[in-house]
């Protein structure tokens, strides 16, 4: 329930920030990103029962830069490239989250495979610790 929550409010709240407090839109979205990665990673190193009251809290705060970041993508495409190539250019964008899903989800669900199961069905957590951790290192380097 917070997840939609929180995309229903970062969609707007993003947009706040970049048109309202001018910080332009790449750096509102590098620093969406970086909050959304920040919350996965609590969720990725904390572990236990102690922690459950920090779910809902965190999950609102992870998923609320997400709700805005695809309108802030289709207007820095629209803004890259020329009228002419502009369908294209965003024809390409939409299609790239679709591609990626599709590459990602058997990928991962590979690499949980390649540690033993918790339960039938199941896998531990240390299996979803070495995937996200995995997908972290492909994250590219800052730029200047």
């Amino acid at each position: 329930m917070l997840l939609p929550l929180g995309f229903a409010v970062g969609g707007p709240g993003l947009g706040f920030f970049t048109n309202k407090l001018t910080l332009g839109r790449n750096k509102v979205l590098i620093g969406a990103l970086v909050a959304s990665l920040f919350g996965w990673f609590v969720l990725l190193f904390l572990q236990g029962r102690t922690f459950l009251y920090i779910l809902p809290p965190l999950f609102l705060f992870s998923a609320s830069p997400a709700g805005g970041t695809a309108p802030i993508m289709f207007t820095i495409t629209r803004n890259l490239f020329p009228p002419e190539l502009m369908g294209t250019a965003s024809g390409l964008m939409n299609m790239a989250a679709f591609v990626g899903t599709v590459l990602y989800q058997p990928f991962t669900g590979f690499l949980l495979q390649q540690f033993p199961a918790a339960q039938a069905g199941m896998y531990s957590f240390a299996a979803y610790r070495a995937c996200s951790s995995f997908f972290s290192c492909l994250l590219p380097p800052p730029s200047r």
